[in-house]
């Protein structure tokens, strides 16, 4: 299901921004679990296939699963990830080590994709993240 749901959110997009690793790391953790998706998917390309309004998000979620849910800290670091940072995220690398499992992973994921390192693989098996980029760039690094 992450894949139809993540391949769902890319073509609510415009081109440039589907090719827009930010948005392609927002939409990869927005897309993971159905509910959040569910809740997310009216929020994406809202403004001519862009744009993500997060704080709608935010707030769909909070109505919906209450305060301090672990799906509102997943929008957030999303949000954070997706404005490069300008958008301070109030949650801790202790909440993300403590969120269930696979969300740290995503989350780790998810930031290899933001910063190209990563890139998110569409195939017959689903989504996968190739770390072929972070693995050549680490393998120049450790040369020097």
């Amino acid at each position: 299901m992450h894949q139809e749901n993540y391949m769902n959110l890319m073509d609510q997009l415009t081109s440039s921004c589907q090719s827009d690793p930010y948005y392609q790391s927002a939409c990869y953790l927005l897309s993971y679990d159905d509910d959040l998706y569910n809740l997310a998917q009216p929020y994406v390309g809202l403004h001519d296939g862009k744009g993500i309004d997060f704080d709608s998000i935010a707030a769909k979620i909070s109505d919906h699963f209450g305060s301090s849910a672990p799906e509102e800290k997943i929008v957030d670091l999303a949000h954070n990830l997706f404005t490069a940072g300008r958008h301070p995220s109030h949650v801790t690398l202790q909440q993300m080590s403590e969120l269930s499992c696979p969300w740290p992973e995503l989350i780790t994921n998810s930031m290899f994709i933001a910063k190209e390192q990563a890139q998110i693989v569409s195939s017959a098996n689903g989504l996968s993240v190739d770390f072929s980029r972070y693995q050549h760039i680490k393998s120049m690094y450790m040369s020097m």
